[in-house]
Parts: C-alpha cells; structure tokens; sequence
C-alpha cells in the first residue's frame, strides 16, 4: 500500500516537473541546436506562428521540421546518412557575368532539364530526406515555369530558398510567394552601387536589387542578402558597411560566403589554405549576432568549421546542376552522375559511400584545401571537358 502510494507520488511530481520544464527545455534545446549550426540563436522571421533562426533551416516547431527529425530517425535505423539540403541549379542562362561566379565549373552545352524533369528531381529529393530546397542557376527567374516549379514542392516535407541577382525581383516577388516560396537570398556584393555592378557586370543591378528586396519584404517573404567577401573586401570594410544596409533595409539574415577559388576564381592562390581573414569574418559576425537590432550573419566559414557541420557536401548536402548531374555541392564539380539516367538514391548512395563524401570535414571548404586540390586534379575544378566524373 506504501509502496504503490509512493510511487503515485514520484509518477505526480514527474507530471509536474514535465509541464513546468518542457518549456524551458524547449528553448534551451533551440538556442543550443542554432548556436551550433548558425553561430546565434536570434529568431529572424515568424512563419505560421513558428520562429525562423536561418533561411537555410526549416520553422522550429513546424510540420516541416518534424518530418525531419523522423527522416534523421529513419537514417538511424537505415545506418546511413540521408540528406538534409539541396541546391537545384534550374537554369545555366544569367544576365549577368560576375567576376567570381562559381558556375563557370559547371556550364557546358546540354540542355537544360525540362520542367517535368525539375519537378521528379523535387520528388526524388523529398523522398530521401531533403528539407530545405534551394533553387539557383544562372538566374533561375529566367525560366519561365519558376512559379509551376514552385508549386510542385510539397510544402509539408520542405522550405524553399531561391538565390537572384534582384534584376527581375520586383516583378515576381508577390507571385513568387503565392507559388509558395519561403525565403529569398539576393545578391549584394558590395554597398556602393556603381562597384556592385561592375562586380557582377551588370550596369544597373544594385538599384534593381534594392526595389526587389523592398518587394520582396512587401510580399512578406523571408529576405537575406547574400555577399561573396575576400580579404581585400574584408579589409575596405565592405562586409560591415553591407550589414548596415541591411539593417536599413530591415532585411532577415545576411549570408556571408568567403570567396572559394572554383569556377571563374579557381586559380586564386590567395583563397587556398589562408585561414586567418576568414577568422575575421566569424568575429565580425559574432558581434552583430549578439545585437538584436541588426539581422542575423550567417557565415559560411561558420557552418563548415568543426563547431558546426563542417563541410558537408556529400553528406548532409548536395547540388544538382541544370543538366541533372549530381555533385557534392555548387562550388565542387565532381559528378557522381545524372538523375535523368538513374534514380537519385542510388546516385546519393554513391556519393555519400565516396570516401571523401562519407563524412564532413572538419578542415574546412575542401576546395580550399591544398591536399584535396592536389588529389583532384585542378582541371576539374576548373571545370574543364575532362571534369571527373565517379
């Protein structure tokens, strides 16, 4: 009779403690998870009713992040990795020519995958796993099905993110949201008009760029700018003057990518295994985190440190290029593939089982690894004809 009271007692008092700390739990276990993976736990947006910490990470307490943690549960009875993100690369065509674009790896020829093409890429992507989907090129507003693209994500398995220069924004921010797109990221390299444009080699671009995220926050999507920074930026005190226009323009988030040497930059000596600018950028960024008067900085540098991910391409991420190939990710031109000639699963198997891919690294962009680049021969990641595929 005692015993069975007692235990009645301890059953009431852990009832008790569950709804009076579950709560606080709660909170402790987000600020913790984005600390981790943002560098902040600042909440940027509201979306539903549900905080948003990052454009890159689905709605806390969102349908959408339930089916993740269940797709992470499956991976654990699989004893595989599944994939969390993935960039699709829907066009090669851009109105722009910018002096550091990574795609100049990838383009080639072929044609572009067809919009019934794009949408079984979208299925087979959700299928294994991805949550957060991010649409890019090229200037992926110069396909004309972008909103029936849209439209096709099931929106109870992902957040979508779409990458733009901004020139064509203010004409499809409102519609774009209405197809069911989450988030945009618009590019702003640098904060003096005349030097953005001629950065991305487009006269005119910064005040197009501008009237799109003033459109964009209208049609109440998730805004973030997104700046490539390299020392010499970094040094001029481009990155904080570009965070201050943020605040201006009361946009979400600020991504920040350290210049990767890829693509039209591959043979940038000066962005190979020089780590100390880029510890710069995460003081820089730090700091602003801790002021919730400023959007929050999300630098890259951050996410592919030991602190957080590390570099995950392959792992948790991977990039699908306008022709259906599949790569580690955006900046690394290795293909494992092509999805329009077998099915993504086998394809992601591949990739993630690839004794480079299996896990993140913790050295940082491998790109920007002197070892990595010796073992990969430069060409490929030039992009050359001879681009390698596994």
């Amino acid at each position: 009779m005692k015993n069975n009271l007692l235990k009645k007692i301890m059953e009431l008092r852990l009832a008790l403690a569950t709804m009076k700390n579950s709560v606080r739990f709660s909170r402790y276990f987000l600020e913790s998870t984005y600390d981790a993976y943002a560098g902040h736990h600042k909440i940027i947006d509201w979306r539903d009713g549900n905080p948003v910490y990052s454009t890159f990470s689905a709605p806390a307490f969102s349908q959408i992040q339930a089916h993740q943690t269940a797709m992470k549960l499956m991976g654990i009875f699989q004893n595989r990795t599944l994939p969390n993100m993935v960039d699709i690369a829907i066009t090669d065509k851009c109105n722009c020519d910018c002096l550091h674009c990574s795609f100049k790896s990838m383009k080639d020829k072929r044609k572009e995958m067809t919009t019934e093409q794009v949408k079984d890429v979208i299925r087979q992507s959700q299928d294994i796993g991805v949550t957060v989907i991010n649409f890019l090129g090229g200037e992926p507003l110069l396909r004309n099905d972008i909103l029936e693209i849209l439209k096709s994500v099931d929106k109870k398995r992902s957040t979508t993110l779409m990458f733009t220069n901004g020139w064509f924004l203010e004409k499809y921010a409102r519609n774009l949201k209405i197809a069911g797109l989450d988030s945009i990221n618009v590019s702003l390299d640098h904060y003096i008009p005349k030097e953005h444009d001629r950065i991305r080699g487009r006269e005119g671009l910064f005040e197009h760029a501008i009237k799109g995220i003033i459109a964009a926050k209208k049609a109440k999507l998730t805004v973030a700018i997104s700046c490539c920074i390299d020392k010499k930026a970094l040094n001029d005190g481009v990155l904080i003057k570009i965070i201050e226009l943020a605040k201006k323009l009361k946009v979400n988030e600020v991504i920040v990518f350290d210049a990767i040497p890829t693509g039209a930059i591959a043979d940038r000596k000066d962005l190979i295994g020089n780590k100390e600018w880029i510890e710069e950028i995460l003081n820089i960024s730090g700091k602003y985190n801790n002021r919730y008067d400023y959007p929050s900085v999300y630098p890259y540098a951050h996410v592919r440190s030991y602190k957080s991910l590390g570099c995950c391409g392959g792992t948790s991420f991977f990039y699908i290029t306008p022709y259906g190939d599949i790569c580690p990710c955006d900046f690394n031109p290795v293909i494992f593939g092509n999805i329009l000639e077998t099915p993504l699963y086998i394809l992601w198997d591949k990739l993630n089982s690839n004794e480079h891919f299996s896990k993140s690294s913790w050295n940082g962009c491998k790109l920007q690894d002197i070892k990595y680049r010796k073992e990969f021969n430069m060409s490929i990641i030039k992009g050359a004809k001879c681009r390698k595929t596994l």
